[in-house]
Protein backbone atom coordinates (compact mmCIF):
# COMPACT_ATOMS: atom_id res chain seq x y z
CA UNK A 1 0.00 0.00 0.00
CA UNK A 2 2.92 2.36 0.72
CA UNK A 3 4.15 1.80 -2.85
CA UNK A 4 0.71 2.78 -4.12
CA UNK A 5 0.71 5.96 -2.03
CA UNK A 6 4.17 6.79 -3.32
CA UNK A 7 3.02 6.40 -6.92
CA UNK A 8 0.16 8.82 -6.32
CA UNK A 9 2.37 11.32 -4.52
CA UNK A 10 4.87 11.25 -7.41
CA UNK A 11 2.14 11.87 -9.96
CA UNK A 12 2.51 15.60 -9.34
CA UNK A 13 5.97 15.52 -10.93
CA UNK A 14 5.74 12.28 -12.93
CA UNK A 15 5.25 12.06 -16.68
CA UNK A 16 1.89 13.24 -17.86
CA UNK A 17 2.62 13.19 -21.58
CA UNK A 18 0.20 10.38 -22.20
CA UNK A 19 -2.71 12.54 -21.01
CA UNK A 20 -4.46 14.61 -23.69
CA UNK A 21 -5.26 18.22 -22.77
CA UNK A 22 -8.83 17.46 -21.70
CA UNK A 23 -7.74 14.58 -19.45
CA UNK A 24 -4.90 16.60 -17.98
CA UNK A 25 -7.34 19.35 -17.10
CA UNK A 26 -9.43 16.79 -15.28
CA UNK A 27 -6.55 15.58 -13.09
CA UNK A 28 -5.51 16.83 -9.69
CA UNK A 29 -1.96 16.18 -8.53
CA UNK A 30 0.01 14.61 -5.72
CA UNK A 31 -1.34 14.52 -2.21
CA UNK A 32 -4.38 16.58 -3.23
CA UNK A 33 -5.38 13.90 -5.73
CA UNK A 34 -5.09 11.16 -3.11
CA UNK A 35 -6.95 13.22 -0.51
CA UNK A 36 -9.89 13.94 -2.78
CA UNK A 37 -10.05 10.32 -3.97
CA UNK A 38 -10.05 9.04 -0.38
CA UNK A 39 -12.76 11.50 0.64
CA UNK A 40 -15.02 10.50 -2.24
CA UNK A 41 -14.29 6.83 -1.56
CA UNK A 42 -15.72 7.28 1.94
CA UNK A 43 -19.04 6.97 0.13
CA UNK A 44 -17.96 3.43 -0.64
CA UNK A 45 -17.46 2.80 3.06
CA UNK A 46 -21.07 3.78 3.70
CA UNK A 47 -22.26 1.61 0.80
CA UNK A 48 -20.50 -1.42 2.27
CA UNK A 49 -21.53 -0.72 5.85
CA UNK A 50 -25.17 -0.01 5.04
CA UNK A 51 -25.46 -3.06 2.80
CA UNK A 52 -24.11 -5.66 5.22
CA UNK A 53 -24.97 -4.26 8.64
CA UNK A 54 -28.38 -5.83 8.12
CA UNK A 55 -26.79 -9.30 8.45
CA UNK A 56 -26.45 -8.77 12.19
CA UNK A 57 -29.95 -7.39 12.54
CA UNK A 58 -31.65 -10.28 10.69
CA UNK A 59 -32.18 -12.60 13.70
CA UNK A 60 -33.59 -9.72 15.75
CA UNK A 61 -35.87 -8.05 13.17
CA UNK A 62 -37.18 -11.50 12.22
CA UNK A 63 -38.45 -11.90 15.78
CA UNK A 64 -39.32 -8.24 16.44
CA UNK A 65 -41.44 -7.85 13.29
CA UNK A 66 -42.54 -11.54 13.27
CA UNK A 67 -41.18 -12.29 9.81
CA UNK A 68 -41.19 -16.09 9.78
CA UNK A 69 -39.34 -19.10 11.17
CA UNK A 70 -35.64 -19.87 11.49
CA UNK A 71 -34.92 -19.45 7.77
CA UNK A 72 -37.44 -16.64 7.33
CA UNK A 73 -39.51 -16.20 4.19
CA UNK A 74 -40.38 -13.61 1.58
CA UNK A 75 -41.22 -11.02 4.25
CA UNK A 76 -37.73 -11.35 5.71
CA UNK A 77 -36.33 -11.31 2.20
CA UNK A 78 -38.23 -8.09 1.55
CA UNK A 79 -36.88 -6.50 4.73
CA UNK A 80 -33.30 -7.39 3.81
CA UNK A 81 -33.58 -6.67 0.07
CA UNK A 82 -35.42 -3.36 0.49
CA UNK A 83 -32.08 -1.55 0.42
CA UNK A 84 -31.47 -3.09 -3.00
CA UNK A 85 -34.83 -1.93 -4.35
CA UNK A 86 -34.05 1.58 -3.18
CA UNK A 87 -30.62 1.31 -4.82
CA UNK A 88 -32.32 0.61 -8.14
CA UNK A 89 -34.17 3.91 -7.98
CA UNK A 90 -30.95 5.63 -6.91
CA UNK A 91 -29.13 4.11 -9.89
CA UNK A 92 -31.73 5.39 -12.34
CA UNK A 93 -31.75 8.85 -10.81
CA UNK A 94 -27.95 9.02 -10.56
CA UNK A 95 -27.38 9.34 -14.29
CA UNK A 96 -29.70 12.34 -14.73
CA UNK A 97 -28.63 13.96 -11.44
CA UNK A 98 -24.92 13.60 -12.21
CA UNK A 99 -25.37 15.03 -15.67
CA UNK A 100 -27.57 17.92 -14.51
CA UNK A 101 -26.13 18.91 -11.12
CA UNK A 102 -22.63 17.43 -11.00
CA UNK A 103 -20.85 14.63 -9.16
CA UNK A 104 -20.19 16.52 -5.93
CA UNK A 105 -23.85 17.52 -5.48
CA UNK A 106 -25.00 13.94 -5.95
CA UNK A 107 -22.49 12.70 -3.37
CA UNK A 108 -23.75 15.29 -0.88
CA UNK A 109 -27.29 14.05 -1.47
CA UNK A 110 -26.15 10.45 -0.89
CA UNK A 111 -24.52 11.42 2.40
CA UNK A 112 -27.75 13.02 3.60
CA UNK A 113 -29.73 9.91 2.62
CA UNK A 114 -27.35 7.63 4.53
CA UNK A 115 -27.72 9.79 7.63
CA UNK A 116 -31.53 9.90 7.47
CA UNK A 117 -31.79 6.18 6.80
CA UNK A 118 -29.61 5.06 9.69
CA UNK A 119 -31.44 7.14 12.29
CA UNK A 120 -34.92 6.28 11.02
CA UNK A 121 -34.23 2.54 10.86
CA UNK A 122 -32.70 2.57 14.34
CA UNK A 123 -35.82 4.12 15.89
CA UNK A 124 -38.41 2.28 13.77
CA UNK A 125 -41.22 0.53 15.65
CA UNK A 126 -43.30 -0.49 12.63
CA UNK A 127 -42.30 -2.74 9.75
CA UNK A 128 -43.39 -0.23 7.09
CA UNK A 129 -41.24 2.53 8.61
CA UNK A 130 -38.28 0.16 8.86
CA UNK A 131 -38.59 -0.82 5.19
CA UNK A 132 -38.99 2.82 4.15
CA UNK A 133 -35.82 3.72 6.05
CA UNK A 134 -33.89 0.92 4.35
CA UNK A 135 -35.20 2.02 0.94
CA UNK A 136 -33.97 5.53 1.75
CA UNK A 137 -30.56 4.06 2.50
CA UNK A 138 -30.78 2.22 -0.81
CA UNK A 139 -31.23 5.52 -2.61
CA UNK A 140 -27.96 6.61 -1.03
CA UNK A 141 -26.29 3.35 -2.03
CA UNK A 142 -27.58 3.60 -5.59
CA UNK A 143 -26.28 7.12 -6.13
CA UNK A 144 -22.98 6.77 -4.25
CA UNK A 145 -21.93 3.41 -5.72
CA UNK A 146 -22.11 4.85 -9.24
CA UNK A 147 -20.97 8.41 -8.63
CA UNK A 148 -17.88 7.80 -6.49
CA UNK A 149 -15.95 5.60 -8.95
CA UNK A 150 -17.03 7.78 -11.87
CA UNK A 151 -15.74 10.91 -10.11
CA UNK A 152 -12.43 9.25 -9.20
CA UNK A 153 -11.92 7.96 -12.75
CA UNK A 154 -12.48 11.47 -14.09
CA UNK A 155 -9.77 13.05 -11.90
CA UNK A 156 -7.20 10.23 -12.13
CA UNK A 157 -4.26 9.93 -14.58
CA UNK A 158 -4.40 6.81 -16.76
CA UNK A 159 -1.46 5.02 -15.08
CA UNK A 160 -3.11 5.25 -11.64
CA UNK A 161 -6.77 5.06 -12.60
CA UNK A 162 -7.26 1.38 -11.79
CA UNK A 163 -5.78 1.70 -8.33
CA UNK A 164 -7.50 4.97 -7.50
CA UNK A 165 -10.92 3.74 -8.62
CA UNK A 166 -10.27 0.55 -6.64
CA UNK A 167 -9.98 2.72 -3.53
CA UNK A 168 -13.75 2.97 -3.65
CA UNK A 169 -14.07 -0.81 -3.63
CA UNK A 170 -11.51 -0.97 -0.82
CA UNK A 171 -13.66 1.39 1.21
CA UNK A 172 -16.75 -0.71 0.43
CA UNK A 173 -14.89 -3.73 1.77
CA UNK A 174 -13.70 -1.84 4.84
CA UNK A 175 -17.30 -0.80 5.44
CA UNK A 176 -18.36 -4.45 5.19
CA UNK A 177 -15.66 -5.55 7.63
CA UNK A 178 -16.42 -2.75 10.08
CA UNK A 179 -20.12 -3.64 10.00
CA UNK A 180 -19.28 -7.26 10.92
CA UNK A 181 -17.01 -6.09 13.77
CA UNK A 182 -19.62 -3.59 14.94
CA UNK A 183 -22.38 -6.19 14.90
CA UNK A 184 -20.19 -8.66 16.79
CA UNK A 185 -19.43 -6.22 19.59
CA UNK A 186 -22.94 -4.78 19.79
CA UNK A 187 -24.46 -8.25 20.02
CA UNK A 188 -23.99 -8.16 23.79
CA UNK A 189 -26.62 -5.40 24.10
CA UNK A 190 -29.39 -7.98 23.75
CA UNK A 191 -32.69 -7.71 21.91
CA UNK A 192 -32.25 -4.00 21.20
CA UNK A 193 -28.75 -4.46 19.74
CA UNK A 194 -30.11 -4.27 16.19
CA UNK A 195 -31.07 -0.64 16.75
CA UNK A 196 -27.49 0.22 17.69
CA UNK A 197 -26.14 -1.82 14.77
CA UNK A 198 -28.16 0.28 12.33
CA UNK A 199 -27.90 3.62 14.12
CA UNK A 200 -24.11 3.76 14.49
CA UNK A 201 -23.86 4.48 10.76
CA UNK A 202 -24.91 8.06 11.48
CA UNK A 203 -21.33 8.80 12.61
CA UNK A 204 -19.51 8.08 9.31
CA UNK A 205 -22.45 9.52 7.34
CA UNK A 206 -22.06 12.85 9.14
CA UNK A 207 -18.29 12.80 8.58
CA UNK A 208 -18.77 12.12 4.87
CA UNK A 209 -21.24 14.97 4.57
CA UNK A 210 -18.81 17.41 6.19
CA UNK A 211 -15.74 16.32 4.22
CA UNK A 212 -17.55 16.60 0.90
CA UNK A 213 -17.89 20.34 1.41
CA UNK A 214 -14.12 20.56 0.74
CA UNK A 215 -14.16 18.49 -2.47
CA UNK A 216 -14.11 20.27 -5.87
CA UNK A 217 -16.49 19.44 -8.68
CA UNK A 218 -15.20 17.06 -11.36
CA UNK A 219 -13.46 19.15 -14.06
CA UNK A 220 -14.64 16.69 -16.72
CA UNK A 221 -18.25 17.37 -15.74
CA UNK A 222 -17.58 21.11 -15.91
CA UNK A 223 -16.36 20.92 -19.52
CA UNK A 224 -18.66 18.10 -20.71
CA UNK A 225 -21.49 18.72 -23.15
CA UNK A 226 -24.75 18.92 -21.21
CA UNK A 227 -27.81 16.90 -22.12
CA UNK A 228 -29.00 13.56 -20.81
CA UNK A 229 -29.73 11.80 -24.09
CA UNK A 230 -30.96 8.23 -23.71
CA UNK A 231 -30.97 7.72 -27.48
CA UNK A 232 -27.18 7.92 -27.56
CA UNK A 233 -27.10 4.65 -25.62
CA UNK A 234 -28.80 2.85 -28.53
CA UNK A 235 -26.13 3.51 -31.16
CA UNK A 236 -24.34 0.45 -32.56
CA UNK A 237 -21.14 1.11 -30.63
CA UNK A 238 -22.88 1.84 -27.36
CA UNK A 239 -25.09 -1.23 -27.67
CA UNK A 240 -22.07 -3.53 -27.64
CA UNK A 241 -20.37 -1.74 -24.76
CA UNK A 242 -23.64 -1.74 -22.84
CA UNK A 243 -24.04 -5.46 -23.50
CA UNK A 244 -20.69 -6.13 -21.88
CA UNK A 245 -21.61 -3.81 -19.00
CA UNK A 246 -24.90 -5.63 -18.44
CA UNK A 247 -23.13 -8.97 -18.56
CA UNK A 248 -20.42 -8.23 -16.03
CA UNK A 249 -22.95 -6.48 -13.76
CA UNK A 250 -25.19 -9.57 -13.88
CA UNK A 251 -22.47 -12.04 -12.98
CA UNK A 252 -21.16 -9.86 -10.17
CA UNK A 253 -24.45 -10.26 -8.30
CA UNK A 254 -25.95 -13.50 -9.68
CA UNK A 255 -23.04 -15.47 -8.21
CA UNK A 256 -24.53 -14.72 -4.79
CA UNK A 257 -22.11 -12.29 -3.14
CA UNK A 258 -24.71 -10.07 -1.46
CA UNK A 259 -26.92 -13.00 -0.47
CA UNK A 260 -23.90 -14.49 1.29
CA UNK A 261 -22.88 -11.23 2.96
CA UNK A 262 -26.41 -10.27 4.00
CA UNK A 263 -27.15 -13.69 5.49
CA UNK A 264 -23.71 -14.80 6.71
CA UNK A 265 -24.74 -15.56 10.32
CA UNK A 266 -27.80 -17.42 9.01
CA UNK A 267 -25.65 -19.52 6.65
CA UNK A 268 -23.12 -20.35 9.34
CA UNK A 269 -25.98 -21.12 11.71
CA UNK A 270 -27.26 -23.74 9.26
CA UNK A 271 -23.81 -25.29 9.25
CA UNK A 272 -23.96 -25.70 13.04
CA UNK A 273 -22.80 -23.55 15.94
CA UNK A 274 -24.15 -20.79 18.14
CA UNK A 275 -25.21 -17.29 17.10
CA UNK A 276 -22.08 -15.79 18.69
CA UNK A 277 -19.88 -18.24 16.76
CA UNK A 278 -21.65 -17.36 13.51
CA UNK A 279 -21.02 -13.65 14.12
CA UNK A 280 -17.35 -14.37 14.82
CA UNK A 281 -17.03 -16.33 11.59
CA UNK A 282 -18.58 -13.38 9.75
CA UNK A 283 -15.82 -11.15 11.12
CA UNK A 284 -13.21 -13.59 9.76
CA UNK A 285 -14.81 -13.57 6.29
CA UNK A 286 -14.86 -9.76 6.38
CA UNK A 287 -11.12 -9.69 7.09
CA UNK A 288 -10.47 -12.06 4.18
CA UNK A 289 -12.47 -9.75 1.94
CA UNK A 290 -10.43 -6.78 3.11
CA UNK A 291 -7.05 -8.47 2.69
CA UNK A 292 -7.67 -9.66 -0.84
CA UNK A 293 -9.03 -6.29 -1.91
CA UNK A 294 -5.55 -4.90 -1.16
CA UNK A 295 -4.19 -7.62 -3.44
CA UNK A 296 -6.58 -6.48 -6.18
CA UNK A 297 -5.48 -2.86 -5.83
CA UNK A 298 -1.86 -3.97 -6.13
CA UNK A 299 -2.51 -6.05 -9.25
CA UNK A 300 -5.21 -4.20 -11.21
CA UNK A 301 -2.79 -1.79 -12.95
CA UNK A 302 -0.01 -4.39 -13.14
CA UNK A 303 -1.64 -7.66 -14.17
CA UNK A 304 -4.65 -6.04 -15.85
CA UNK A 305 -8.44 -6.28 -15.61
CA UNK A 306 -9.14 -9.41 -17.67
CA UNK A 307 -6.57 -11.73 -16.03
CA UNK A 308 -7.93 -10.82 -12.59
CA UNK A 309 -11.48 -11.55 -13.71
CA UNK A 310 -10.51 -14.94 -15.13
CA UNK A 311 -8.55 -15.90 -12.03
CA UNK A 312 -11.27 -14.76 -9.66
CA UNK A 313 -14.18 -16.41 -11.46
CA UNK A 314 -12.29 -19.69 -11.59
CA UNK A 315 -11.80 -19.55 -7.81
CA UNK A 316 -15.41 -18.51 -7.24
CA UNK A 317 -16.77 -21.40 -9.30
CA UNK A 318 -14.68 -23.99 -7.45
CA UNK A 319 -15.47 -22.50 -4.04
CA UNK A 320 -19.24 -22.33 -4.62
CA UNK A 321 -19.40 -25.91 -5.84
CA UNK A 322 -17.37 -26.94 -2.78
CA UNK A 323 -19.86 -25.18 -0.48
CA UNK A 324 -22.70 -27.04 -2.19
CA UNK A 325 -20.91 -30.38 -1.75
CA UNK A 326 -20.06 -29.60 1.90
CA UNK A 327 -23.70 -28.92 2.80
CA UNK A 328 -24.88 -31.98 0.84
CA UNK A 329 -22.33 -34.26 2.51
CA UNK A 330 -22.84 -32.69 5.97
CA UNK A 331 -19.11 -31.92 6.08
CA UNK A 332 -17.49 -30.28 9.09
CA UNK A 333 -18.40 -26.59 9.55
CA UNK A 334 -14.73 -25.63 9.08
CA UNK A 335 -14.94 -26.87 5.46
CA UNK A 336 -17.86 -24.53 4.78
CA UNK A 337 -16.04 -21.63 6.47
CA UNK A 338 -12.89 -22.18 4.38
CA UNK A 339 -14.90 -22.53 1.16
CA UNK A 340 -16.89 -19.34 1.82
CA UNK A 341 -13.68 -17.48 2.68
CA UNK A 342 -12.12 -18.74 -0.56
CA UNK A 343 -15.13 -17.59 -2.55
CA UNK A 344 -14.99 -14.15 -0.95
CA UNK A 345 -11.24 -13.90 -1.59
CA UNK A 346 -11.74 -14.77 -5.26
CA UNK A 347 -14.55 -12.22 -5.58
CA UNK A 348 -12.44 -9.56 -3.85
CA UNK A 349 -9.66 -9.79 -6.44
CA UNK A 350 -11.96 -9.86 -9.43
CA UNK A 351 -15.63 -9.01 -9.86
CA UNK A 352 -15.73 -6.88 -6.69
CA UNK A 353 -13.35 -4.07 -7.69
CA UNK A 354 -12.73 -4.78 -11.38
CA UNK A 355 -16.34 -4.40 -12.48
CA UNK A 356 -16.48 -0.86 -11.13
CA UNK A 357 -13.08 -0.01 -12.62
CA UNK A 358 -14.19 -1.18 -16.05
CA UNK A 359 -17.59 0.50 -15.91
CA UNK A 360 -15.84 3.79 -15.14
CA UNK A 361 -13.58 3.30 -18.18
CA UNK A 362 -15.54 1.81 -21.07
CA UNK A 363 -18.13 4.55 -21.68
CA UNK A 364 -17.39 7.90 -23.42
CA UNK A 365 -17.53 11.10 -21.35
CA UNK A 366 -20.84 12.29 -22.79
CA UNK A 367 -22.64 9.00 -22.14
CA UNK A 368 -20.81 7.85 -18.99
CA UNK A 369 -23.34 9.07 -16.43
CA UNK A 370 -26.35 7.72 -18.33
CA UNK A 371 -24.73 4.39 -19.19
CA UNK A 372 -23.41 3.72 -15.70
CA UNK A 373 -26.84 4.63 -14.32
CA UNK A 374 -28.56 2.06 -16.54
CA UNK A 375 -26.01 -0.68 -15.87
CA UNK A 376 -26.03 0.12 -12.17
CA UNK A 377 -29.82 -0.20 -12.12
CA UNK A 378 -29.51 -3.66 -13.67
CA UNK A 379 -26.82 -4.60 -11.14
CA UNK A 380 -29.06 -3.52 -8.25
CA UNK A 381 -32.07 -5.33 -9.75
CA UNK A 382 -30.12 -8.59 -9.87
CA UNK A 383 -28.77 -8.00 -6.36
CA UNK A 384 -32.17 -7.22 -4.86
CA UNK A 385 -33.77 -10.21 -6.58
CA UNK A 386 -31.09 -12.62 -5.37
CA UNK A 387 -31.33 -11.22 -1.84
CA UNK A 388 -35.13 -11.34 -1.83
CA UNK A 389 -35.27 -14.95 -2.95
CA UNK A 390 -32.39 -16.31 -0.86
CA UNK A 391 -34.44 -17.27 2.26
CA UNK A 392 -37.02 -18.97 0.02
CA UNK A 393 -34.26 -20.80 -1.87
CA UNK A 394 -32.74 -22.02 1.38
CA UNK A 395 -36.04 -23.44 2.55
CA UNK A 396 -36.99 -24.93 -0.86
CA UNK A 397 -33.68 -26.09 -2.34
CA UNK A 398 -31.58 -26.30 0.79
CA UNK A 399 -28.13 -24.68 1.02
CA UNK A 400 -26.59 -27.38 -1.21
CA UNK A 401 -29.00 -26.66 -4.10
CA UNK A 402 -28.72 -22.90 -3.64
CA UNK A 403 -24.93 -22.84 -3.80
CA UNK A 404 -24.89 -25.31 -6.67
CA UNK A 405 -26.94 -22.81 -8.70
CA UNK A 406 -24.53 -20.00 -7.81
CA UNK A 407 -21.55 -22.16 -8.78
CA UNK A 408 -22.99 -22.96 -12.19
CA UNK A 409 -23.72 -19.27 -12.82
CA UNK A 410 -20.10 -18.44 -11.91
CA UNK A 411 -18.88 -21.01 -14.43
CA UNK A 412 -20.97 -19.35 -17.17
CA UNK A 413 -19.57 -15.98 -16.05
CA UNK A 414 -16.04 -17.31 -16.52
CA UNK A 415 -16.88 -18.21 -20.12
CA UNK A 416 -18.46 -14.79 -20.71
CA UNK A 417 -15.34 -12.96 -19.51
CA UNK A 418 -13.01 -15.22 -21.51
CA UNK A 419 -14.90 -14.48 -24.73
CA UNK A 420 -16.04 -10.85 -24.37
CA UNK A 421 -13.96 -8.89 -21.83
CA UNK A 422 -11.60 -6.27 -23.31
CA UNK A 423 -8.41 -5.14 -21.57
CA UNK A 424 -8.47 -1.46 -20.57
CA UNK A 425 -5.41 -0.94 -18.37
CA UNK A 426 -2.94 1.82 -19.16
CA UNK A 427 -5.10 3.72 -21.67
CA UNK A 428 -6.57 7.16 -21.20
CA UNK A 429 -10.32 7.54 -21.23
CA UNK A 430 -10.05 9.32 -24.57
CA UNK A 431 -8.08 6.44 -26.07
CA UNK A 432 -10.63 3.96 -24.81
CA UNK A 433 -13.46 6.03 -26.27
CA UNK A 434 -11.75 5.89 -29.69
CA UNK A 435 -10.36 2.37 -29.61
CA UNK A 436 -12.70 0.20 -27.54
CA UNK A 437 -15.32 -0.47 -30.21
CA UNK A 438 -12.84 -1.57 -32.94
CA UNK A 439 -10.87 -3.61 -30.39
CA UNK A 440 -14.06 -5.29 -29.18
CA UNK A 441 -15.07 -5.98 -32.75
CA UNK A 442 -11.90 -8.02 -33.23
CA UNK A 443 -12.64 -10.22 -30.21
CA UNK A 444 -16.00 -11.39 -31.54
Amino acid sequence: MSHFLGDVAQSEHGPQAEEPPRAAAASLSGARLLGVACTVALGGFLVGFDATVISGAVPFIRDYFRLGGASGGLELGWAVSSLGWGAMAGNLAAGFLNDRFGRRTVLLLAAALFLASSLTAAFATGFAVFVAARICGGLGVGTAILTAPMYIAEIAPARLRGRLVSLNQLMIVIGISVSFFSNFFLLSLGDASWRWMLGVQAIPATLFLLLLTRVPESPRWQVATRGFNWRELLTARMRWVLMFGFGIAFFQQATGINAIFYYLPTIFGQAGGSLATAFGQSVFVGLVNLGFTFVAIWLVDRLGRKPLLLLGLTGMSVALLTISWAFHAAAAPIVILIAIATYVAAFAISLGPVMWVMLSEIFPDEQRAAAIGVVGFWNSLVSASITLLFPKELSSWGPDGTFLAYGLIAAVGLLFIAVFAPETKGRTLEELAQLLAPAVERTR
